[in-house]
């Protein structure tokens, strides 16, 4: 009589082993797309190898992973139409997809399932791809978080940075700014660290430690460079600042720089 406990090991091994190859096939392809952004064939392989992923979560009980990855084949099937082009940003979230399925494959091996940075990446690459299939135009359009006290610096900022065809987000408070981080893609910021800005230094904090966020450049804007105002600028891990009153030379000077 055969062990149903045996037999049921023995199909959950393959389809681990199913998963961690098709893991090695969507690496190879993506490093093939991020070589040539036109490689049809690597899209291609790039779907399959993410729609077997998606059957394989699906029959180890990893819902997450199948919610995620039917969002990533959706976007990959509008590329393949020639709907969306592929960029830097494109590929840069299907890396991270990667590291999420890679992380997502081996806690269920050892059985964790309550891994916070983990959902944390989940509901972030959910919300991205998502945020993607609804505006495709996100994938070409770089993005500007203005997080600023004064109205009149705000719009003057926002002024300049449309001028490049950014899409630009402002807010007076950190506690808004926040929210619109979690909401929106967003490729560089812009904020005051004066006391006049309501929970501006408190968000940078919380801005610059959150993993998934800590690669954004961030720009601080300054009444006064004094050694106060330094201290603060290098504990949020600022790139540069502005000092008010702003300049669009400037400003444009630092966009080109920092985002290109």
């Amino acid at each position: 009589m055969v062990n149903n406990g045996i037999v049921m090991e023995i199909e959950q091994n393959i389809f681990y082993d199913e998963f961690s190859n098709k893991l090695t096939s969507l690496h190879n392809a993506l490093v093939d797309l991020q070589a040539d952004f036109s490689n049809h064939e690597a899209v291609h392989e790039m779907f399959r190898d993410i729609h077997t992923i998606k059957s394989s979560s699906d029959l180890l009980g990893m819902f997450d992973v199948v919610n995620i990855t039917h969002k990533a084949e959706d976007l990959l099937q509008e590329v393949r139409g020639g709907k969306i082009k592929v960029n830097d940003t494109f590929v840069s979230l299907y890396f991270e997809l990667e590291e999420f399925l890679k992380t997502s494959i081996d806690n269920t091996a050892q059985g964790i399932y309550d891994d916070n940075s983990l959902q944390d990446l989940a509901i972030y690459l959910e919300n991205q791809f998502e945020k993607i299939l609804n505006e495709p135009e996100l994938l070409t359009k770089k993005t500007l978080l203005v997080v600023e006290s004064s109205s009149i610096n705000r719009y003057m900022i926002k002024k300049i940075a449309h001028d490049l065809q950014y899409d630009v987000y402002i807010t007076d408070n950190g506690v808004d700014a926040l929210k619109k981080l979690h909401e929106k893609q967003i490729d560089i910021v812009f904020s005051d660290i004066t006391s006049s800005c309501d929970k501006c230094v408190d968000f940078l904090k919380n801005f610059k430690n959150d993993i998934l966020y800590d690669h954004i450049p961030l720009v601080v804007l300054v009444d006064i460079l004094d050694m106060k105002t330094k201290q603060i600028a290098k504990q949020v891990d600022a790139k540069a600042w502005l000092k008010k009153p702003i300049g669009e030379k400037q400003v444009k000077n630092l966009l080109q720089k920092l985002v290109g």
